[in-house]
């Protein structure tokens, strides 16, 4: 089984006229949710608030195909709330109304059974901004690791939920160096090396977003720990896997993009089921990048 934990929200999107459609979203749900289409054995896990959002997101997600689905209800809090424009090209920013809401109190205790049976265990970034959300990721890699199942995390760097960017990658920079899968986005990868205090590579570069040099950064993280993969996404520009220090770059099919939202977690999902399948890097690349692809073609999120 691949067990998913993280964020689970709506997203509102912006249709030009001043009006939003409510899909729903959150980056680990999303993967969860392309890996039910894929049909591999899933599960999820996430926290909603005690309100209308969160009884319908609830609803939602008991109709995915999850093999095991637990959401819970924070009575104190709301659901969280990403407001999303998109561009003529496809490209979308996000506002999110989510301070002190309920996908960041994730029950530590529940830990144990996001885990349980799990084969790989997948986390989200988002709760990380909240240091219940860190104690909750802590233990889920303890966990995972005793099990002996691998640990997925994807680096999703979103302003405005963190007081500082620093402050967002040194909470991410603790996953990312207990885990074993981990999906960058290429100006988070440059990120990550300007501000982890284990950044990848020893030396410094005028340019850290130099796409020669993220490779290189790709390679030597895949190295630091025996069996770990790295994706880079590129966007349009492809995207690379690193496995065991050497790297694989494919570029990106060509397609019409309607909306780029959840591309990335489509792209995760089919190297997620590719590697959970017993494929290699290589291959968990080539169908991230047709997954990816499949995603741009329609609006929203899956």
């Amino acid at each position: 089984m691949i067990s998913c934990a993280g964020e689970i929200l709506f997203d509102l999107v912006s249709r030009g006229d001043g009006t939003f459609s409510r899909c729903a979203g959150g980056a680990p749900f999303n993967v969860a949710r392309a890996l039910a289409f894929t049909g591999a054995d899933v599960g999820f896990y996430g926290c909603v608030g005690n309100d209308g959002n969160g009884d319908a997101l609830r609803r939602i997600a008991e109709n995915c195909g999850f093999s095991r689905s637990l959401i819970r209800t924070i009575k104190t809090r709301n659901t969280t709330l990403a407001f999303v424009t998109v561009s003529e090209n496809g490209e979308r920013d996000f506002f999110f109304h989510a301070r002190g809401t309920a996908d960041c109190a994730p029950c530590v205790d529940d830990a144990e059974l996001v885990c349980k049976g799990a084969d790989i265990v997948h986390l989200g970034s988002l709760p990380l901004r909240s240091a219940q959300g860190r104690a909750f990721a802590r233990t889920v890699a303890d966990i995972t690791e005793r099990n002996g199942a691998k640990l997925s995390f994807d680096v999703n760097y979103r302003d405005g939920l963190f007081s500082r960017k620093r402050a967002a990658y040194k909470a991410f920079g603790e996953i990312v160096e207990r885990a074993d899968i981990i999906k960058f986005g290429a100006d988070e990868l440059a990120d990550y090396i300007r501000y982890s205090a284990e950044t990848p590579v020893s030396a410094p570069h005028e340019n850290p977003s130099d796409a020669e040099y993220l490779q290189k950064a790709a390679e030597s993280l895949s190295e630091r720990k025996r069996g770990r993969t790295v994706f880079v996404t590129f966007g349009e520009g492809g995207a690379l896997a690193a496995f065991d220090g050497k790297s694989t770059f494919l570029p990106a099919i060509p397609v019409k993009v309607t909306d780029t939202t959840g591309a990335g977690d489509a792209f995760l999902a089919g190297a997620l089921a590719t590697l959970y399948g017993g494929g290699n890097a290589e291959q968990a690349l080539e169908k991230g990048i047709a997954l990816g692809a499949e995603a741009c073609k329609k609006r929203g999120a899956l």
